[in-house]
């Protein structure tokens, strides 16, 4: 079987979105980490609320949604679960991009995939995986699809860096105050977080097996990927603190790859490098924010008139970075 062939595109949700949220499981009085996952899926069957990695957290996961306005009604009706869970089991959750203290012991959720990503990996090297992020999920008619709308995001993960980037609120010196903690985490679990850009199906392929992903796609932990599901995963966006923001950042996604289906935004064929570098900028300073205010009034211009059911969630998105 080839690679190509593990990925599932239905034409029927071209277009359409969803999000997954990953949130920390804390002490209610405390607001230490406390490993409430096992506690919670030893009772209760995972589904649109499931385990991640760490023990510590727990993620969840939209519906197929025609619009941000359906995101953000889906994540507020989640998180609401969530506060339930949380009363039942005894912890609250928890939004920072990276755990609210730096020392937390490294325990991976009990699952066959966790457990071997576990098995082949450091401690200093795992650590780098506690991190809280959101992602975004466009779906795709077709592989060629696909990789048209990767190469196409790609250019723009600094722009998705630089709108999303929360600064956490944790004990005094414990990180060193850049905008995005969560990015330098993660680079320390993935440094070619990039895609590269590529050429077709067959190109994809290769990639894979030099990559170590042709067995299983879900190995794939580029910032933006090509999910099994048949969607493109835009993996960077830091945790947000309320269901509102990360709606926000769903509608920009949705409104560049509406612009990239149809032709109105260029495929640049950047190199890795030069994208990793203005990423790494929009990670360090919030200050970088302010260069990409031209492009979000760009793209909200363009929703108002082709997009109508997103422009509002650009508008708000816009005032929230700017005001």
């Amino acid at each position: 079987m080839s690679f190509v062939s593990n990925f599932e595109f239905k034409p029927q949700f071209e277009g359409c979105a969803g999000a997954e949220e990953e949130h920390w499981t804390v002490g209610r009085k405390s607001g230490r980490l406390v490993a409430a996952a096992p506690l919670v899926f030893e009772v209760i069957e995972e589904g649109d609320i499931r385990s991640e990695l760490p023990v510590h957290q727990i993620e969840v996961v939209t519906g197929i949604c025609r619009s941000s306005a359906e995101v953000e009604r889906d994540l507020s009706g989640k998180q609401r679960q969530l506060a339930a869970l949380g009363q039942r089991f005894g912890f609250r959750m928890n939004s920072s991009p990276v755990p609210p203290h730096p020392d937390f012991e490294i325990a991976v959720y009990p699952k066959p995939r966790y457990l071997q990503i576990a098995s082949r990996s450091d401690p200093e090297h795992l650590r780098s995986g506690w991190i809280c992020g959101l992602h975004v999920h466009i779906g795709c008619a077709s592989m060629a699809q696909a990789l048209v709308l990767l190469n196409g995001l790609r250019s723009y993960l600094p722009l998705f860096m630089a709108a999303s980037a929360v600064r956490p609120l944790p004990p005094a010196n414990a990180y060193q105050g850049r905008a995005s903690e969560r990015f330098f985490l993660y680079c320390g679990m993935k440094p070619d977080l990039v895609p590269p850009y590529i050429e077709g199906a067959e190109h994809f392929e290769r990639l894979a097996h030099e990559h170590g992903m042709a067995e299983d796609p879900r190995k794939c932990w580029w910032a933006a990927r090509i999910n099994p599901k048949g969607t493109v995963e835009v993996r960077i966006f830091d945790m947000q603190k309320r269901a509102g923001h990360s709606a926000q950042l769903a509608a920009l996604v949705m409104v560049l790859a509406h612009m990239i289906r149809h032709g109105r935004l260029p495929i640049l064929r950047e190199d890795s490098a030069a994208i990793m570098e203005r990423l790494t900028a929009a990670a360090t300073s919030v200050s970088e924010r302010g260069q990409y205010r031209d492009s979000l009034e760009l793209f909200h211009d363009y929703a108002v008139r082709h997009y109508p059911s997103e422009a509002p969630q650009i508008a708000r998105l816009i005032t929230r970075l700017f005001t």
